[in-house]
């Protein structure tokens, strides 16, 4: 019988994705990066070379996004804006287009000198377009200010709010329609701890700034929030903008936002539980300062686990005993030297050798990612493995054997699944399309893979564009015929596959109730049952080998 115990990770509190410390202090691309170019009526699309099926996907996306905007903005522009498309995060991290370090968590940016768009490509078409849409609402308000002949510019820069200035692409991007953007607003409001959005910076104006418009956009309809950007840009007062559009000053209208939060996220606490309600916690940002505690693994034998965590600053490796009955040790200093500079936040993944000591991870390094098996008691670093074929790495698992692992990886415009056999060193290719598939995790007989893949069209098209209504569904790979086999079919996010012991069924994170929560799926019967409940969502897991 399945006992409900998982170790899970729960959102509880800020997170600061720009902030930490970083190896180095020059970018260093070992990679020289060939370009193609496409010219479109607005745009000049850049790509790497030899992927013109992909430059013209992006294209199409490009000139889908202008229409959109103009439509929203009932304005068009004058000037042409360059795109440039890196093939990797860690190639679009080394860019020289702009001189400061991009840290993991840089999305995307637009140089403001030449109107350039940048941004990377981590085999998710659906993430693409949402960063390019997003990205573009920038450099095209930038191009609006060019073709009224910078009249506006001092104004929105001495005035503009830097809320608003974040809020307006994020809603244009995403539609108002995110579970991780709601599940962070709800986190806020039932701690009491929304703030006014004129003193926010940093991520949170991103997220509140979302927030606060999508509120309009549903209550008052888009032509109000699009009024309201106008106003703003020429009204040098917050209050007048605001009383000028919504017949009121902006505490007011700031002050039934909050209502209309409490009203839509307080019925939810009857419903769900709290962590600290149900589980047992094992990190406290408040008391060690972390503001990121992520990828958790069981050992095989239940005895230990490890995780990353940015406590101290620094995104390391950390080992806890399962029963907590010794403090939390870091074993590996991340983000300190050329072996492990960076990690990919919320893509690296840790998984453990059978023997109990040996983990494997993936680590970026200016030579490229690199995949690392590491002994946890003697604390010393066993192989590096570099994949030179590849962009970048991801998702990784050792098999229960512990002569293969395998892995979500991108050699070129596309995310597939590979399987590396650590005797003999090859690398085996296990799918093949543009689907983006990840998040693999071996069978406890090793016979079969279950993944993520983003290749499930869906009837809710919340906002224009190519892929804004795909999502993820679980599917299955059987290693001895190739086949593929879809285990879900919703209209919402499945993801995050975890085996149990018997092999018979999968635990998973589904947004089925507009947040992330587990669900348990029943292989024989395709029938799938709740597990948690939890009020903050869950964002990463690890089920222990004796299921308990």
């Amino acid at each position: 019988m399945f006992k409900r115990r998982c170790l899970i990770l729960i959102l509880m509190g800020g997170i600061s994705l720009l902030s930490g410390y970083y190896f180095g202090q020059n970018k260093v691309n070992s990679r020289p990066v060939d370009w193609s170019m496409i010219e479109t009526l607005h745009f000049d699309v850049y790509f790497p070379a030899g992927n013109d099926e992909f430059g013209r996907l992006v294209a199409l996306m490009a000139e889908e996004t202008y229409y959109y905007l103009k439509e929203s903005f009932q304005f068009p522009i004058l000037s042409r804006i360059p795109i440039i498309v890196y093939g990797s995060k860690t190639e679009f991290q080394t860019t020289n287009i702009i001189y400061p370090l991009l840290t993991e968590g840089v999305g995307g940016f637009t140089e403001s000198l030449r109107n350039r768009v940048v941004i990377p490509f981590d085999g998710s078409f659906k993430q693409l377009e949402e960063v390019l849409t997003h990205e573009l609402t920038h450099a095209y308000i930038n191009a609006m200010d060019k073709g009224m002949g910078g009249s506006f510019i001092s104004l929105r820069s001495s005035y503009f709010p830097f809320w608003f200035s974040e809020g307006l692409p994020e809603l244009l991007s995403v539609g108002g329609k995110s579970v991780y953007n709601d599940m962070y607003i709800l986190d806020m409001v039932v701690n009491d701890n929304i703030r006014d959005l004129e003193y926010l910076d940093g991520y949170l104006a991103y997220r509140l700034g979302e927030s606060f418009l999508a509120y309009l956009d549903e209550v008052y309809g888009r032509d109000k929030v699009m009024d309201y950007f106008y106003a703003l840009r020429v009204i040098s007062n917050l209050d007048d903008a605001t009383r000028k559009i919504f017949g009121m000053k902006f505490e007011e209208l700031q002050s039934r936002w909050r209502f209309y939060l409490k009203r839509e996220f307080f019925p939810m606490i009857g419903t769900h539980t709290v962590p600290q309600e149900k589980y047992e916690q094992r990190t406290n940002h408040r008391e060690d300062g972390s503001s990121l505690n992520t990828a958790p693994r069981f050992s095989r034998d239940g005895q230990r686990l490890i995780y990353f965590s940015n406590r101290g600053g620094r995104y390391s490796i950390w080992l806890s005993t399962v029963y907590g009955l010794t403090p939390p040790t870091r074993i590996l200093l991340g983000e300190a030297s050329s072996n492990y500079e960076e990690f990919y936040y919320f893509r690296s993944t840790l998984s453990w050798f059978p023997d109990n000591r040996r983990i494997a991870f993936v680590s970026k390094t200016a030579e490229g990612d690199r995949i690392n098996i590491f002994d946890v008691d003697s604390r010393r670093l066993l192989e590096s493995i570099g994949l030179n074929q590849m962009n970048g790495i991801y998702e990784i698992d050792v098999s229960p054997c512990g002569r293969y692992i395998v892995m979500s990886a991108q050699p070129t415009m596309q995310s597939d699944l590979y399987l590396l056999d650590l005797d003999t060193r090859e690398l085996t290719q296990l799918t093949d399309d543009s689907f983006y598939d990840y998040q693999p995790r071996f069978s406890p007989d090793g016979r079969y893979i279950a993944f993520s893949s983003e290749r499930t069209q869906t009837a809710d098209n919340f906002r224009k564009g190519f892929f804004s209504h795909y999502v993820s569904d679980l599917f299955l790979y059987g290693i001895d015929d190739g086949s593929i086999a879809q285990l879900t079919n919703e209209e919402y996010n499945c993801s995050s596959p975890e085996w149990t012991s018997a092999g018979d069924q999968i635990l998973f994170v589904s947004e089925r109730m507009g947040s992330s929560n587990f669900e348990l799926l029943d292989l024989a019967t395709s029938r799938t049952a709740p597990v948690s409940q939890t009020l903050a969502g869950v964002f990463t897991g690890d089920l222990s080998y004796d299921d308990k």
